[in-house]
């Protein structure tokens, strides 16, 4: 292969280092290049305000970087040279008309977009479902070179012995900037009963309360009366706006049981960091969840409306008020019998090691990279 290769990417945020390009490779090295999409891109938003989704998720370098190939998130290749695409929910994220999806789905079908890598079974699926809806002659094409790759994730300690027992209060914990979107309302009004029944529990909340996602549809209001719930029960919850990645783990460690009963969610790494410290997670059951959590593992919340792997979000407040109900179901069961907690912990932890393992990933990837190399 001759020589360190050098890998472009348009982007090096949270997405792109959590899914390739956060490994030690020997032979490659990522480069962040430059994306002549910005431009339009940019000043659409600056001078009116608009986000064009189609120049946010494509990329054209007019072959002037010098790179051996590419790997890009969510984002299509509209030049010439070898791509890799690792995507979450499925290709193209254009503008979402029967256009865009089919010439989205062209380039993709050519030669040089050389693997798409769905990050679930569910993003794979989604994948196939547009394809044969838009362009059922591309199907069999864009299918061959798409494979699913779970992310990987490093194990926090090795064995469920090394954490400590669930002592008198029984620990929770949510992790998450999108709080309402990640069931917070739902979390919070569990806790708020149960609190009021003197049950031994306390929540930790990692997470700036954003609100007025498209899910959740929560306003200031929803915020302000959160926050006068969280200061009302200063024994019971603890809010951190933000934390470091160490002192997360090191709370995750501290942690019985995690919770990301989301009502809308691409993935859920969450649960995997959660996984990796041995604790259970509490989830709903849309999209990729039942990929990474289940009864063995945790908890999962049945909220997918029927033939869909999404919840039904037109009215979030009686879906809010469904996971609540659920929350409390399940806490009551902890609180019945606290060792389940270590049960389906050790079982979380050993699915983080079974796989989620970034040697093995690392190993997945450098195998695709060096078989665009020998392709060329």
């Amino acid at each position: 292969m001759g020589g360190l290769k050098i890998i472009g990417t348009n982007a090096l945020t949270y997405p792109e280092i959590r899914n390739f390009a956060g490994h030690a490779y020997t032979n490659f090295r990522f480069k962040k290049v430059f994306d002549f999409y910005k431009f339009p891109a940019y000043f659409l938003f600056k001078l009116k305000g608009l986000i064009n989704r189609k120049w946010l998720n494509s990329y054209m370098d007019l072959g002037l970087n010098k790179v051996s190939f590419y790997h890009f998130f969510n984002v299509i290749n509209l030049g010439n040279k070898p791509t890799i695409i690792t995507f979450e929910t499925s290709l193209p994220r254009w503008n979402d008309t029967t256009n865009d999806f089919k010439n989205g789905l062209e380039i993709i079908a050519k030669k040089n977009c050389v693997q798409l890598i769905a990050l679930s079974q569910s993003a794979y699926d989604r994948q196939a479902m547009v394809c044969k809806k838009y362009r059922p002659d591309l199907l069999h094409k864009i299918m061959a070179k798409n494979r699913v790759i779970l992310p990987p994730q490093i194990n926090f300690i090795n064995h469920i012995n090394e954490k400590r027992e669930p002592g008198k209060f029984i620990i929770f914990t949510i992790v998450g900037a999108d709080f309402f979107r990640k069931g917070g309302q739902a979390i919070l009004n569990a806790f708020e009963e149960l609190i009021t029944q003197n049950q031994p529990i306390h929540l930790n909340i990692v997470s700036t309360l954003n609100y007025g996602d498209y899910a959740s549809k929560t306003n200031i209001e929803d915020f302000e009366l959160a926050v006068k719930l969280i200061q009302k029960y200063p024994n019971h919850i603890s809010h951190f706006k933000s934390l470091s990645n160490e002192s997360v783990k090191t709370l995750l460690l501290d942690t019985d049981v995690a919770l990301l009963p989301s009502i809308a969610e691409t993935f859920g790494y969450f649960i995997l960091e959660a996984q990796a410290a041995g604790c259970p997670v509490i989830t709903t059951d849309i999209r990729a969840m039942p990929e990474i959590n289940s009864i063995e593992t945790g908890w999962l919340i049945p909220i997918r409306k029927a033939n869909s792997d999404e919840a039904e979000i037109d009215n979030p407040t009686a879906l809010i008020s469904k996971i609540s109900i659920h929350l409390c179901q399940i806490i009551n069961e902890i609180l019945a019998e606290p060792s389940i907690v270590r049960e389906k912990g050790a079982k979380a932890l050993n699915n983080i090691i079974k796989n989620h393992s970034p040697m093995h990933h690392q190993a997945l990837l450098e195998s695709i990279y060096t078989s665009i190399l020998q392709n060329e």
